[in-house]
């Protein structure tokens, strides 16, 4: 399922869901779900340029040297929060002890 917040994009994966419906009227409409959801945040080459106040290009050229993982979708990226959080850790300085 595939949900769009504030410009960036959820990717959910759904296991053991139930839906439970109530009837209104003639409509049918979907009140509860349960079960296991996981969500990740996915953002395009443009946010992640945005965010670290990099170019869109040495964006892309991380992603193809392989140093920031990304999955491709067609013609463009998307880097996941948790890759880019731990991108950005390994590149932190470190205080010296």
């Amino acid at each position: 399922m595939e949900r769009y917040d504030l410009g960036l994009v959820y990717l959910e994966e759904l296991a053991t869901v139930k839906v439970t419906r109530r009837e209104f009227g003639n409509q049918s409409i979907i009140v509860k779900k349960t079960g296991c959801s996981v969500s990740e945040q996915w953002l395009t080459v443009e946010m992640v340029a945005k965010e670290l106040g990099l170019s869109e290009d040495t964006i892309r050229n991380y992603i193809k040297a392989k140093q920031l993982p990304a999955v491709k979708f067609g013609n463009t990226y998307r880097i996941s929060r948790k890759d880019l959080d731990k991108f950005i850790e390994e590149r932190r300085t470190k205080k010296d002890e």
